[in-house]
């Protein structure tokens, strides 16, 4: 420009640049551009420019089906239904199944705006019948989606299922939705095989787990539960990393179970096992499993196994029990059911563990289980029946009874537990207590006939008939019961109420109670009294209809009472056919019969045979004695009225016979003494006084006699009795022994002039008298006189008199004649040397069958010589103290006889010695040991003992020889001994011992007074052999027995003299410090002997039995108390002495005993008391 400062001029655009430029532009133009489908939704959600848009492109190509349905499916989307159909109409070709599914989506989203049932109804039936495999994924989701939305779920599931085939990376989700909606669409099954179908999907084992579980879930929804297990097994296994749930398990167990699949159910638990063995759930699940498919052997081990993990349950113990009483165990029930029960109170399993219980016999278990029901109701009779039974069968009555006491107190009513208490209190012998339980029942319950009558027995069995006669005092009951009338009827028989015993049995006849034979008997008794023609008729008719030989001889005797001669006879023949002619009542009867026809020969022969078997009838003694009065039998009277009369002091029956007797045999004395006894016993016995008054006169007694007779006459009933048949009989014969008695009394006062009747009586009276006095020395003088007078001495008599005087032939004959008694005989054998045959019979003997008198003497034969002779054992420990010097340890004795006449004895002892002047160790133990056998003689003994001592510093080894003779009462005792100990002091029984000969004496004057002496020739010296002496022992001892038991009682006095030569010998060797064992410095006889001993003493003695001693003579205890006092004239002193003991009895017959002792001054004690104590248990050989 010409005002440019420029100065040349510059274009604006260049040509390289305005190139660049367009094409720039054309590049972005280029870029820049849109298609025809840039305004359509692509997948975003449509508007209406894109609906504008599309309009426009689809006017510009109306054949372009593909615009077309993207305008109908946004016009759908939009809800421009309208504008939707208006397309879909003037659609024109294209794919059917494409406009199909437009129609169908327009349809069903209408119908969906719309609400309309018809339409969503006809949409649904378009829905199902549309074929989709071929529409695109797009449509398919817009079908599952509409599916949906019209409630057809099973529709879209499947829709989703096909859509997880094309979309693998959406086949996950889609399977999911697939499960879902069919398991909505009510499709389980098809839901089951798409978690399948997941399971193989996912990767992770949680993943994995959780379809399987959905899987069965579905299956199960399906009603397929074999399905479920059978996959959930194959995928469990199939997949091991897989962890499941113990609950799932089990459930999948539990629902295999109940499909009735136990194979699958049984492989499942087994997978659950093999993959935790101890897993309890896993435990429990096979215990199910067992029990579900009923294999109760594999449940009951199952069952086992699993309480051993974990603690037991109440049901698991309840289902237990079950499985225990199904395979066979009860045992392992009753212990599962009673544990049940300890956790829960369940009264139906308490019934069947009690019944289980009872079934075992296990009682106590029972017992429990019954008690723990009745604490909290009231037992039923069922119950409580039991409960007892099982008490009783335990052997308990007394907790039984216990139980029911305590029961009773809330139970009162009922009748069973009464009833139950009052069997346990008889079973157990408690009579008082069942008394006072009946009167506590009776108060609140009505008894029975059958009750009244057990509780009526009862107060008989406790000595009140009459209370018991009050209880069954009701009348007459309604009901039959035949137990109540025969106990009314021995009750009143009892009572002696013989109106309302008779009431009774006509009672009984008439209700048809057949009468028992005893019944029958005590009617007959009944009428016996009051009635005894009826009662004869009775039993006569009794006999001829059972036959019962009891009642034909009740029948004979009562016709023989009432003299029906005829009858007597007919019936005595009839005895003889039916065989009972052997009988005493027949032979009584026959030999009355002989003797009212005079033919009394034959009586006796029929008596006499009678009495062969039955020798101590009291009737048939009573008739023979008055048959033989009234034949004035003496010789036959002579024979039986002496053994008859010592034994029927305690006989009344025969009082009056036997004074007869003795009048006839003219002992005056003696017919008094039983005539005496008659009349006390009888006062109103008319008959026995006129008798009585005779033998008075016949004694010379004459006011006597007057006065009773006097007495008799103007008694009021004298006539009414002598004019009695059986009364003037007997009247007769006691006139005419009283007769007898008078004439030969008569006779008798001249009896120096040679009558020997009375003479006899006089000697026999006399001899009684010693006997009762205890003058044996002057009863041998009168023996001899009267044999030198001829008069008659019983055996008895002989027998004690040979036992006094020693009469060793007398003895033996007696022996050989078997005339003595068991204890006569035993003396005897004892004199004659046979002690063990003695004490043999004396043992065997011992029985209620002997007499009183006869029993006590072999007792106190046999303890005497037991206490002679021991037969036995013991163990003891014992302690001598010598006074400064003791000596103790164990000792043991044993004793035993060797057939007849060889006794055996051993002493042992092993000791210690405690003195200070004594070398204890040098010494060491001592044992000693005695044997002595000795052999029995008729006339004595014949004894060696074998006598050793060892010890370590020096042995001892000695014998001694004894023989004794028995002179009558007296005996003598010689001996010799060597190296025997010697007891002179205590260190001479510890360093010394003696030879000796000696002789004893025991000299008897009497039963009571004994004198002992002896003397002996002694010859001391020491073990080693020094001779320390030799010297002479006296002594002599008198004794009296104060009373022989009860206690017995003893007193002794007595003289003691030694007089001892010492020698000087040198007893250094003896001293310790030379090897010997005395501890002194110096050591001299004199302090091992004493030089003269010389004391008088006095003692007494209070025993029962013999503490301590080999056998034990006396029951339950034995004691003993034993002083002594003296006068040393030696030591110029007093010396006293105490020995006590008591023994215990244990075991049977042994014998533990202590004994003490102390003495004042033992010889060698310096002064220094000594003493012992012993403790021994002692058992017998045999009886």
């Amino acid at each position: 420009m010409p005002s440019s400062p420029a100065t040349e001029s510059i274009p604006l655009l260049r040509p390289w640049a305005f190139g660049l430029s367009c094409a720039v532009v054309a590049l972005v133009l280029a870029l820049s551009y849109q298609h025809k489908d840039a305004f359509l939704p692509n997948g975003k959600k449509p508007d209406a420019v894109s609906v504008s848009y599309a309009e426009l492109l689809l006017a510009a190509d109306p054949g372009n089906d593909e615009l077309r349905a993207q305008l109908v499916e946004m016009l759908i989307n939009l809800g421009r239904f309208y504008d939707a159909l208006t397309h879909l109409k003037a659609w024109e070709g294209g794919d059917p199944l494409t406009k199909r599914y437009y129609n169908l989506l327009l349809d069903g989203n209408v119908a969906i705006v719309r609400q309309d049932k018809a339409d969503m109804a006809l949409a649904r039936q378009q829905l199902e019948a549309l074929d989709y495999s071929a529409l695109g994924i797009k449509q398919q989701r817009a079908l599952a989606t509409l599916a949906l939305e019209l409630g057809e779920p099973l529709i879209a599931a499947r829709l989703f299922d096909s859509l997880a085939q094309r979309l693998p990376a959406e086949r996950k989700p889609m399977l999911m939705r697939a499960a879902r909606w069919s398991m909505a669409g009510n499709a389980p099954a098809e839901a089951a095989l798409v978690y399948q179908s997941l399971v193989k999907q996912v990767q992770t084992p949680k993943e994995k787990l959780f379809f399987i579980r959905k899987a069965h879930d579905a299956w199960l929804a399906a009603g397929q539960p074999g399905q479920a297990a059978s996959y959930t097994l194959q995928a469990l296994r199939e997949y091991p990393d897989v962890e499941p749930s113990d609950s799932w398990l089990q459930q999948a167990v539990g629902y295999a179970v109940g499909a009735m699949r136990y194979d699958l159910a049984e492989q499942l638990v087994a997978y659950w096992l093999a993959r935790e063995p101890d897993n309890l759930a896993a435990l429990r699940a096979d215990f199910n499993l067992q029990l579900s498919r009923g294999d109760t052997a594999g449940a009951w081990e199952s069952g086992q196994t699993l309480l051993a993990y974990e603690p037991a349950t109440g049901p698991m113990l309840k289902q237990m029990a079950l499985l225990a009483q199904w395979h066979g165990e009860p045992e392992a029930a009753l212990h599962y059911w009673s544990s049940y029960l300890a956790q829960e109170d369940d009264p139906a399993v308490r019934e069947t563990a009690w019944r289980l219980a009872l079934q075992l016999f296990d009682y106590d278990q029972g017992i429990e289980l019954l008690a723990g029901t009745a604490a909290t109701r009231r037992l039923t009779d069922e119950e409580l029946e039991l409960l007892i039974y099982a008490q009783e069968s335990r052997g308990t009555p007394e907790l039984a009874e216990r139980w029911l006491r305590d029961y009773l107190r809330d139970a009162g009513q009922q009748r069973l537990a009464w009833v139950k208490l009052l069997q346990v209190l008889e079973h157990t012998l408690q009579p008082q207590a069942a008394v006072q339980t009946w009167d506590n029942f009776a108060r609140g319950h009505r008894l029975s006939v059958a009750e009244r009558v057990s509780w009526a027995e009862v107060l008989w069995d406790t000595y009140q008939p009459e209370r018991a006669w009050q209880v069954l005092d009701i009348g007459i009951p309604d009901e039959l019961n035949p137990d109540y009338w025969r106990l009314r009827a021995a009750l009143a028989w009892e009572l002696e109420r013989d109106a309302e015993l008779a009431s009774i049995y006509q009672t009984m006849q008439q209700k048809g109670v057949q009468l028992t034979q005893s019944e029958e008997g005590q009617l007959i008794e009944l009428y016996r009294q009051s009635d005894p023609q009826r009662a004869m008729a009775l039993a006569y008719a009794s006999w001829q209809r059972s036959g019962d030989a009891r009642r034909l001889i009740d029948a004979i005797q009562l016709a023989e009472y009432l003299q029906e001669w005829d009858q007597l006879a007919a019936m005595v023949g009839e005895a003889e056919e039916a065989g009972m002619g052997a009988q005493l009542p027949v032979l009584l009867a026959r030999g009355l019969l002989a003797e009212r026809s005079g033919e009394t020969d034959k009586a006796e022969r029929i008596y006499l045979q009678a009495l062969a078997d039955n020798p101590t009838d009291l009737v048939l003694r009573e008739r023979l004695l008055w048959l033989y009065v009234d034949g004035r039998n003496l010789k036959q009277l002579q024979r039986f009225v002496a053994p008859w009369e010592r034994s029927a002091a305690g006989v009344p029956s025969l009082w009056l016979a036997l004074g007869a007797a003795n009048q006839m045999l003219e002992r005056n004395e003696r017919a008094l003494r039983w005539y005496q006894r008659y009349t006390v016993a009888r006062p109103d016995d008319l008959l026995g006084l006129a008798a009585y008054a005779d033998a008075l006169d016949g004694a010379d007694r004459t006011a006597a006699a007057q006065r009773l007779r006097a007495h008799v006459i103007k008694h009021p009933q004298f006539a009414a009795v002598a004019a009695t048949p059986q009364g003037y009989q007997t009247w007769l014969r006691l006139m005419m022994s009283a007769r007898s008695h008078l004439q030969a009394k008569n006779r008798a006062l001249a009896w120096q002039d040679g009558s020997a009747s009375m003479l006899q009586l006089w000697f026999e009276a006399l001899l009684d008298h010693l006997d009762i006095t205890n003058q044996e020395a002057q009863k041998d003088a009168w023996l001899a006189w009267g044999r030198a007078h001829n008069l008659r001495i019983d055996n008895y008599d002989q027998v004690q008199e040979a036992l006094r005087t020693y009469n060793r032939d007398t003895l033996g004959d007696l022996l050989l004649e078997d005339r003595i008694d068991p204890a006569q005989r035993v003396e005897t054998l004892a004199r004659l040397g046979g002690e063990s045959r003695a004490l043999g019979d004396a043992l065997s003997e011992l029985g209620d069958e002997q007499p009183l008198a006869v029993r006590q003497q072999l007792w106190r034969q046999a303890l005497e010589m037991t206490e002679q002779h021991p037969q036995g054992v013991q163990v003891g420990w014992a302690q001598d103290d010598f006074g400064g010097l003791e000596l103790e340890g164990p000792r043991l004795s044993a004793a035993r006889y060797l057939g007849d006449n060889w006794y055996w004895r051993l002493d042992a002892q092993q000791a210690r010695y405690h003195a200070s002047q004594l070398d204890t160790g040098a010494m060491g133990a001592e044992t000693t040991a005695a044997l002595r056998v000795e052999r029995n003689f008729a006339n004595g003994y014949l004894a060696l003992t074998l006598d050793g001592s060892q010890r370590q510093d020096d042995d001892r080894n000695g014998f001694g020889i004894a023989r004794q003779w028995l002179l009558g009462r007296d005996q003598v005792v010689a001996g010799l001994d060597w190296q025997r100990e010697s007891r002179e002091t205590g260190l001479m029984r510890a360093v010394g011992q003696q030879d000796a000969v000696w002789l004893n004496v025991s000299q008897s004057f009497s039963a009571r007074d004994q004198l002992n002496w002896a003397l002996e020739h002694r010859q001391y010296e020491s073990r080693s052999g020094l001779s320390i002496g030799a010297g002479e022992f006296a002594s002599v001892e008198f004794s009296q027995v104060q009373f022989f038991s009860g206690p017995t009682w003893i007193l002794r006095s007595g003289l003691e003299v030694q007089n001892n030569r010492l020698d000087s010998t040198n007893l250094s060797s003896l001293l310790s410090s030379n090897g010997g064992v005395v501890n002194q410095g110096d050591l001299t006889t004199e302090e091992l002997l004493p030089e003269r001993v010389g004391r008088f003493y006095v003692g007494s003695q209070l025993r029962r039995g013999f503490p301590g001693a080999l056998n034990r003579t006396r029951g339950q205890y034995t004691w003993l108390l034993d002083t002594a006092a003296g006068w040393d004239w030696v030591e110029q002193g007093m010396t006293y002495s105490v020995n006590a003991g008591v023994g215990i009895e244990v075991l049977g017959d042994d014998e533990l005993s202590f004994t003490t002792g102390y003495q004042s001054a033992p010889l060698g004690g310096d002064g220094e008391s000594g003493g012992n104590v012993n403790i021994s248990y002692s058992s017998r050989f045999g009886r």
